[in-house]
């Protein structure tokens, strides 16, 4: 918050930080005929921390959360420079023709990206071997090292469920062998509905968790996808799904998303009450 003193001429800043691990809803309105908008957090329970931040300069106040928080790391010059991605660079030589494009215009293209189009059936740690068959992916992307350039693909945390015992995906097996997905009550596994069809989630917490991510991409960049350092596009890290638990394995599928209207997740979610999923306000309105 920063303040002017008419009296002394100056201002000043301070600062509130709210910690909590609970859900919450953070809800900004402007009532009727008022020139004064409200924001308002609404949190179901648990732990609420609250820091105060004294200033009393606004850089200070920074200082000050960044100091409870954690300061961000160094980011490498490149990753300030000129990125191209999207979903939808359908096979590598559309990131071919990206690259020879941005050279021939003279734009100093510093990194190519893709989307789920690099995977194969929309899972982690893949590459379709049709689309973006591994030698010719890491000869690109060697080309691109050379050139001073970097190569950077898509993470998301949801990692496919294996439909049958013939079905082999080293990530989710792995990681059911190490215990690190999310679960049930009961102990069952959460299951979602994202890209590749029925995925887990990481619990980030766990203890295996980092191993079993590490291998994941280390595996991956053995495969021919040698990405930039851990400069990863980290895409829906939180648990987003389409979909809650109870999944029918019978529909296991990729997602589409052409004509498909899913109105009520997540888990518990009462749609009858509030309306399909993704309204702003909660009586469905």
């Amino acid at each position: 918050e920063h303040r002017y003193n008419a009296t002394t001429g100056k201002a000043s800043s301070s600062g509130v930080l709210l910690f909590s691990a609970a859900g919450s809803d953070i809800f900004l309105q402007t009532p009727p005929n008022s020139k004064v908008s409200l924001i308002e957090y609404r949190m179901i329970g648990g732990i609420l921390d609250f820091y105060f931040f004294s200033g009393p300069t606004d850089a200070e106040v920074i200082a000050q959360y960044g100091s409870v928080i954690g300061y961000p790391m160094w980011q490498p010059a490149w990753g300030f420079g000129f990125h191209l991605c999207r979903w939808g660079y359908h096979n590598l030589s559309y990131d071919k023709e990206n690259v020879a494009q941005m050279r021939a215009a003279g734009v100093p293209l510093e990194v190519q990206w893709n989307d789920i189009d690099l995977y194969h059936a929309y899972r982690d740690f893949t590459t379709d071997p049709v689309s973006f068959p591994a030698d010719e992916l890491r000869a690109f992307i060697q080309e691109l090292a050379a050139n001073h350039q970097h190569y950077i693909p898509i993470v998301d945390a949801a990692i496919a469920v294996t439909v049958n015992s013939t079905d082999v995906y080293d990530p989710f097996a792995r990681g059911v062998e190490e215990d690190v997905w999310i679960k049930n009550p009961d102990g069952s596994l959460y299951l979602g509905q994202v890209w590749p069809g029925y995925t887990v989630f990481p619990d980030w917490f766990s203890e295996n968790i980092l191993s079993v991510w590490t291998e994941s991409l280390k595996n991956w960049s053995d495969m021919g996808v040698e990405f930039s350092g851990e400069h990863l596009l980290a895409s829906c890290l939180e648990l987003t799904s389409r979909s809650g638990s109870g999944a029918n394995y019978s529909a296991l599928a990729p997602m589409s998303m052409a004509g498909t209207v899913i109105t009520a997740y997540p888990e518990c979610y009462n749609s009858t009450i509030w309306g399909p999923s993704g309204n702003m306000t909660i009586n469905g309105t």
